[in-house]
């Protein structure tokens, strides 16, 4: 582990790792055996890669009982009560 990284950082990436080689699995792709990724096509990746983040942004927003804005309360637009300036 680099100096400059704290213990917390290297257990986020063990974590983001492992997600990435759980939804390849799901979605019928084999993780290459070496760990270099550059071999699959991109849209493979991309698809991965979306997921990865949609889980990773489920799993810090249950933990933190915020929402993704990184405000507490409602999600913005979501504000209850009466729209003002829009015709119904």
């Amino acid at each position: 582990m680099d100096r400059g990284r704290r213990p917390d950082e290297a257990v986020r990436r063990q974590m983001m790792e492992r997600m990435k080689w759980e939804l390849a699995r799901e979605l019928g792709v084999s993780p290459p055996a070496d760990g270099y990724w550059g071999g699959l096509p991109a849209k493979v990746c991309g698809q991965i890669g979306a997921r990865l983040r949609h889980r990773a942004g489920v799993l810090m927003d249950a933990g933190s009982g915020r929402n993704r804005s990184g405000r507490k309360g409602p999600p913005a637009g979501d504000r209850g009560g009466p729209r003002r300036g829009r015709c119904t």
